[in-house]
């Protein structure tokens, strides 16, 4: 899995991808964090292991931020080029033809909110375990008669992680909004007018 990690760090500017492609990479980077984070706490005291597993999880910190510097590109030259308001012209339909219509639909306004990313679920759980193994460490480091340096990997994936989660919680707060003229004060169905204009439209 770190070897998979490695290759990808490798292939350098992602700048060229698309933002589900590297939510794929982003979803491979936490699963290999939440990996080298139970290897941590298994080598903890081995100081060959131990220090190469922590310059791994440093390593991984440092390649999310990445991942999230290309996103965040991504989002703001979509943005750039994407309106804030679209109007479309609408029909009326009377109260009476709605009601008899089989297919009667609120169409007077419409939020496009695009799914939240697939490293959502891993996201909490790899912060969970990187705050869970860091209470263990110091606990086990507190108690022991030789106490060695608290690894500041944790700290600086957790860092990492809680900024993804800002950015995660600042998503979709540019949405396009649709609103509906209509091009007559009459039903479209009967002819009947309609004084005043519904707010909704078939």
């Amino acid at each position: 899995m770190a070897a998979e990690l490695e290759n990808s760090m490798k292939q350098g500017n992602l700048l060229d991808q698309t933002s589900s492609e590297i939510d794929h990479e982003l979803q491979k980077a936490m699963y290999v964090g939440i990996e080298l984070l139970g290897m941590l706490r298994h080598f903890h005291h081995d100081p060959r292991q131990s220090a190469q597993i922590r310059a791994e999880i440093t390593a991984v910190a440092h390649w999310i931020n990445f991942l999230l510097d290309q996103r965040e590109h991504i989002a703001i030259e979509r943005d750039t080029q994407r309106p804030d308001l679209v109007k479309l012209g609408g029909r009326i339909v009377c109260e009476r033809c709605r009601k008899s219509a089989k297919d009667s639909r609120n169409a007077s306004a419409h939020k496009d909110s695009a799914p939240p990313p697939i490293w959502t679920t891993q996201l909490e759980f790899l912060l969970a375990c990187t705050n869970k193994v860091g209470v263990e460490l110091f606990e086990q480091e507190c108690s022991s008669s030789s106490p060695r340096e608290f690894p500041d990997c944790l700290a600086k994936l957790a860092n990492t992680l809680q900024r993804q989660r800002r950015y995660l919680s600042s998503m979709g707060s540019g949405e396009l909004r649709i609103e509906v003229d209509h091009y007559s004060d009459s039903c479209v169905e009967c002819g009947q007018a309609i004084d005043p204009l519904p707010a909704a439209a078939l």
